[in-house]
């Protein structure tokens, strides 16, 4: 009866230790960095966030968020880069990848000086797509994300 005791307070220990070594997540970005875009919204009211976390690989990486939004309302969405180590290409969309003849609605790479930047909708659209694209890059860089927010009129 000892012995049981004894391996499972070893085996909890063990566990224990294992799991706190790799410590909490990181936050990504910072919260200074959300606070700031949060700020940048006004006077929009606050929709929704979201945020996108890449690994590096030495290929480039594409990710598609569709972002659906009520006809009637005028939107802003706001972007910071600030949780990546290399530079992403953020661009909207009003069509999903797979349609030919898509329009471009906003490309980051018009705004290479900044960090955070930001687009406004015209009424009556009923969605947009953000493509987020990150360059190849080395592994070791790690992680790092894109925090995005989006509010209405």
């Amino acid at each position: 009866m000892l012995k049981k005791k004894s391996i499972l307070s070893l085996l909890g220990i063990f566990s224990f230790a294992i799991l706190g070594s790799f410590g909490p997540p990181t936050e990504c970005p910072s919260k200074d960095a959300k606070t700031k875009v949060k700020t940048m919204l006004k006077p929009y009211k606050y929709d929704s966030a979201k945020t996108t976390r890449f690994t590096f690989k030495a290929k480039s990486q594409k990710k598609e968020i569709e972002v659906p939004l009520f006809l009637t309302e005028k939107y802003k969405l706001l972007f910071t880069v600030d949780g990546m180590p290399v530079r992403p290409s953020v661009k909207i969309y009003n069509k999903d990848i797979s349609t030919k003849n898509r329009e471009l609605l906003f490309n980051s790479d018009d705004h290479k000086d900044k960090t955070e930047f930001e687009y406004e909708t015209k009424k009556w659209t009923r969605k947009v797509f953000v493509d987020i694209e990150v360059p190849a890059a080395s592994d070791s860089l790690g992680s790092g994300c894109v925090f995005f927010i989006v509010g209405y009129e």
